[in-house]
């Protein structure tokens, strides 16, 4: 029901439910689903660009305990964290925060979340003008991609490169991406 909701744009009626599957899953001590669940209100506060609530249920879902494992989802709450600093323009933090997981993930093999660490970082380089590291990061997150079969994360990839090469006046580098 809240992604039916989210996408009809009734996102408040989206929250509702998101609210009550948090309930239920801290009357059981799911802890599992209380941070996917707070980390999909991050995402609903994410789209609707309140980006304050976002940080506060994206740090929720990972103090829940979940992320110590280095897992793919916790990986994605990251990245989303990330693209919320770099929303509201904290490019430091938003660098600093997805960095810092990287180790984990190469600890832990989530070859998955590698992808997706990476290539957030890409966006997030290249928001931030330092267009050499976003090409490092698209290209890591691509290799990965690749090697996990994951079509959607090659196609943000190039894109993303090309985008890249675009914004660097590279037109022939960016038509081969």
């Amino acid at each position: 029901l809240v992604r039916v909701h989210t996408l009809k744009g009734d996102y408040e009626k989206a929250m509702d439910f998101l609210r009550i599957a948090a309930g239920l899953f801290e009357s059981v001590d799911d802890i599992f689903g209380i941070a996917k669940t707070h980390s999909n209100m991050g995402n609903l506060y994410f789209r609707t660009a309140h980006y304050q609530d976002a940080l506060t249920y994206y740090r929720k879902s990972l103090n829940s305990g979940f992320s110590e494992a280095g897992t793919s989802s916790a990986a994605e709450t990251i990245s989303h964290l990330g693209l919320t600093y770099m929303n509201l323009g904290n490019y430091a933090e938003a660098i600093s925060v997805v960095e810092e997981q990287i180790p984990r993930h190469e600890e832990n093999q989530d070859n998955m979340g590698l992808a997706s660490l990476h290539t957030n970082l890409g966006i997030i380089y290249f928001e931030s003008g330092d267009y050499e590291k976003s090409k490092e990061h698209h290209y890591a997150g691509l290799e990965l991609a690749k090697e996990l079969g994951n079509k959607r994360l090659q196609a943000i990839g190039l894109g993303s490169l090309g985008s890249v090469f675009e914004r660097e006046g590279d037109y022939k580098a960016a038509i081969e991406h």
